[in-house]
């Protein structure tokens, strides 16, 4: 997945989430048609009583040959065993509201998805707060032709199990998107 997707989220119950958790602000989010690395957008996490609604930054920091590099995105298929990103499994897990993404080919901009999408993803606290990162793995047939990753994708129903049930998440990581998606060139 490329480091782009669209954040014009209109469904109705999570607007209603993110406005009792921000207390009204949350169209300040809700009106960035692309977000990319570095930004704060809306994540869902799993609250001690429910799914609650916030905002964290996207992209972890990560220093490198004397550089801050921002990872924004991992493979869901190896994540667990990645030191990065091992302990955000067991105990970070994420849900990203979008409503589409953007991948390149040929110099060419596509759209892909409508409505709204559940990107699953894993995120910590940091020194200023919380950093987020995006699931990927491989692409459906569809999106095949455009880009060899995808964002690992969660329904309606799987988002509280993503949240609450590790050993249902860790079954997720390796199973694929099969979710249609259409892609349109913008």
């Amino acid at each position: 997945m490329c480091g782009r997707y669209q954040s014009w989220i209109e469904d109705e119950e999570l607007v209603k989430i993110v406005e009792r958790e921000k207390k009204g602000s949350s169209q300040l989010y809700f009106r960035k048609e692309e977000i990319t690395p570095g930004m704060t957008t809306p994540v869902l996490y799993g609250g001690s009583i429910c799914v609650r609604a916030g905002t964290a930054v996207w992209g972890y920091p990560v220093e490198k040959e004397g550089r801050t590099k921002l990872i924004f995105n991992a493979r869901a298929e190896s994540a667990a065993s990645k030191s990065l990103f091992r302990d955000d499994i067991a105990g970070g897990r994420i849900v990203v509201p979008a409503s589409g993404y953007y991948e390149w080919k040929d110099g060419r901009k596509y759209r892909i998805g409508r409505g709204i999408l559940y990107l699953a993803g894993l995120f910590r606290q940091m020194d200023k707060g919380y950093r987020f990162v995006i699931l990927t793995t491989e692409p459906t047939s569809e999106i095949r032709p455009i880009h060899d990753r995808m964002p690992l994708l969660l329904s309606h129903d799987e988002i509280e199990k993503w949240l609450y049930d590790e050993s249902f998440s860790r079954r997720k990581l390796l199973t694929p998107n099969t979710v249609s998606l259409s892609a349109e060139a913008v």
